[in-house]
């Protein structure tokens, strides 16, 4: 009661003060709560870019970013946020992209300058969760940083201290998306700019997952054997790591105790701006890094690295251990239990990704921001029952003002949980609430109404990007006959957005295309590059060898696309028709492509197409021939463009020759006239770069073999 009155005085004073109260009553809820004496307010994680990627709900706009965060502040009880879009505006900010790696280039950083740079959405997200008086933590990998040139992108600061990347103990592998902490300069760069991005942002902390995105290690201690490692751990312990035996967990604790050095560094940088040090744990391994990829990839993306965080909470170092999302609920339960033990009177908070179940005192839960729930105007414990708030009919609730009513009424209707009149929801496809208007598209879809069509068409041309994804995506289930042109014009529009073209437009045309393949075919000669595109990425995936019309037109592309990802996408689509001797030819030729990525991409697709064996074997003698030279460019003196990854995919092509492949790579092993060739050829055999999730490729002890017969170690000895 006495909570209540302030309450009231509080409003009452900030209206006579001409100051807006909606603040205030946002935070009804979660004052309620604590008087109650229910649980502690929520945080939230929002994962863009993840969000970007879908088609439920992108992030991506002022009024998107804003309503979600009301929602989650008046009827989800949150009062932070961890927001990784900040994690894309560094990777654009502080890393080199690959350009020549187009299926990334053009899929993803493309959309990423749109949304971070000319929409600034993680500026909107940061004001509009301050002004409803939550906290905003940047959501960001302690590992992720990049990778060789056959990646996305890599960190600046792996590229100027090179010293930093971890290697393995024969100095012939870099691992992927790690930095190395032992290396004190890359340390000091990485608190200066972690320091810099959230005062300079206005974050209010920082949130540390420890899982590596790209899955690069064969086996648990691959990586992990840079010098000041070597030079500790002999220290120590008296061991040479690189040529005797030792105790693999005490090495994880030395590579540990820089993670620790470094965490330390960053908790006095932030501690002067008053900003805060969060880490996730993994439920299963709560001493290793994450796993990623769910539970079907029991090891860690990163090696062997012993996590501290007994020591981080009794020493101060980090501000709160939250346990990860990665692993089971019994694992998450059960952590949550341990590290509240361990932790008590430390003043190190506890966290933890579970959505429904009950949580010990203190635990603040963190939940995901999923679309179709913040949409629905129902609050976080009534969104799974679905109840209906209000008994007017739906005309009348349609027809009124009351936007949270709107919503809710719509999302109720697309569950199948009430009913409305078409002409009723139509007006709402064009209301001023973008979750009105996307929830209007969801229910006119339910009621298979062919009045419908076209409004879902008209939405193809929203000012909300993320309601024309969703037309798209709704365009696949229930279209008319003018639906397909519909979505390829909308896709001339979207060129910022290859989220609309690849995982909106392309699902649904594929749907559409098999009764309009013709229409199809004559979009390849469209005079819009993502339109041509995007007819390609159609036939790709639903042409058939059957279909000559397709084939014919795809090898135009190859001869005459001035855009070499168009090409590049045409040969992937050809080798549908993997019998076909024309294809086989226009294969070849586009080996001679004036751009290196397309004659790349021309050694797999040829590689591809000959595993069918239909081929004389004479075919495939000499289009193996072809490989093996166009292999040998890579050798000593070599000057092309892709001269650091492209020797990779051409070699790898080689092998699916099987042991005629492996015995041509054997020879220029073995060959002392040229070193970088030789070198390759080992690299292609016995250092397979496969990635694989779930299991480890090879053991230690077979690395070890493998590069006892390093040609390298032969030439130098000469």
């Amino acid at each position: 009661m006495k909570e209540k009155m302030i309450l009231n005085v509080l409003i009452l004073l900030c209206m006579q003060l001409g100051i807006s109260t909606k603040m205030i009553l946002g935070e009804e809820n979660q004052l309620q709560n604590k008087v109650h004496g229910l649980e502690l307010p929520r945080t939230c994680y929002i994962s863009t870019g993840d969000r970007d990627w879908k088609p439920g709900l992108p992030v991506d706009s002022k009024a998107t970013i804003e309503n979600v965060i009301e929602a989650l502040a008046t009827k989800f009880d949150v009062n932070r946020i961890l927001w990784r879009g900040g994690q894309d505006d560094m990777w654009l900010r502080y890393f080199k992209p690959f350009e020549k790696n187009r299926r990334s280039w053009q899929g993803y950083r493309q959309q990423l300058r749109w949304l971070r740079h000319e929409v600034g959405t993680s500026r909107i997200a940061i004001q509009a969760a301050h002004k409803w008086g939550m906290e905003v933590w940047l959501h960001t990998g302690l590992y992720a940083h990049g990778g060789p040139p056959d990646g996305r992108a890599e960190d600046l600061i792996r590229i100027k201290y090179p010293d930093c990347v971890p290697v393995n103990k024969y100095g012939t592998r870099r691992q992927d998306n790690l930095i190395e902490f032992c290396h004190s300069a890359a340390r000091e760069a990485l608190v200066k700019r972690y320091t810099r991005f959230l005062v300079e942002n206005g974050y209010d902390g920082i949130v540390f997952y420890t899982y590596s995105e790209d899955v690069c290690l064969r086996y648990m201690d691959e990586f992990g054997y840079n010098q000041p490692i070597v030079e500790e751990f002999k220290r120590r312990y008296g061991k040479d790591i690189l040529t005797e035996e030792f105790d693999k967990e005490a090495w994880a604790r030395v590579r540990g105790d820089y993670v620790t050095l470094f965490l330390r560094e960053l908790k006095e940088s932030l501690a002067v701006h008053d900003k805060k040090i969060a880490v996730c744990i993994d439920p299963k391994h709560p001493y290793l890094p994450q796993t990623h990829g769910g539970t079907k990839n029991p090891h860690t993306t990163t090696g062997r690295i012993y996590l501290d965080w007994e020591r981080w909470a009794n020493q101060g170092t980090v501000d709160e251990l939250a346990v990860a999302y990665t692993g089971s609920l019994d694992d998450k339960l059960r952590l949550v239990n341990e590290i509240i033990d361990k932790v008590a009177g430390t003043g190190c908070r506890v966290s933890a990704w579970i959505e429904n179940e009950p949580l010990k005192p203190g635990v603040t839960r963190i939940i995901h921001a999923y679309g179709p729930e913040l949409e629905s105007g129902l609050s976080y414990k009534d969104r799974k029952g679905l109840r209906p708030t209000s008994t007017l009919p739906a005309s009348q609730i349609l027809k009124e003002d009351n936007v949270i009513a709107k919503r809710r009424l719509l999302y109720l209707i697309s569950q199948g949980k009430r009913t409305a009149d078409i002409k009723d929801i139509i007006p709402a496809a064009n209301d001023d609430d973008v979750f009105v208007r996307r929830r209007a598209l969801e229910a006119l879809v339910v009621m298979k109404n062919p009045k419908a069509i076209p409004i879902i068409e008209a939405a193809l041309r929203d000012p909300e990007h993320s309601v024309r994804c969703r037309a798209a995506v709704l365009l696949g289930e229930f279209f008319g006959s003018t639906s397909l042109k519909k979505i390829f014009d909308a896709t001339a529009l979207a060129e910022k957005s290859p989220h609309f073209i690849l995982h909106c437009a392309v699902p649904s045309l594929c749907k559409i295309a098999k009764m309009h393949m013709d229409s199809v075919v004559l979009r390849i000669t469209h005079h819009n590059v993502t339109v041509r595109r995007t007819a390609i990425y159609v036939l790709r995936k639903t042409g058939t060898p059957v279909f000559q019309k397709a084939k014919v037109a795809l090898i135009q592309v190859l001869r005459n696309d001035p855009d070499p990802y168009n090409r590049e996408l045409a040969l992937e689509a050809l080798t549908r028709y993997s019998t076909d001797t024309q294809v086989l030819d226009v294969i070849l030729n586009a080996l001679q492509d004036k751009d290196e990525v397309v004659q790349v991409n021309a050694a797999e697709c040829l590689s591809r197409v000959l595993t069918v064996p239909e081929f004389p074997k004479e075919v495939r003698e000499e289009a193996l021939k072809v490989l093996i030279e166009f292999f040998r460019k890579y050798g000593d003196g070599c000057t092309r463009p892709d001269a650091d990854w492209g020797w990779r995919r051409v070699g790898d092509s080689i092998l699916t020759f099987g042991s005629e492949g492996k015995q041509k790579l054997l020879a220029m092993m073995q060959q002392k006239k040229d070193v970088r060739l030789a070198e390759l050829a080992w690299r292609i055999i016995y250092l397979p770069l496969r990635k694989t999730r779930g299991k480890f490729e090879i053991t230690d002890e077979q690395d070890k073999e493998a590069h006892r017969l390093y040609p390298l170690f032969e030439l130098f000895s000469n």
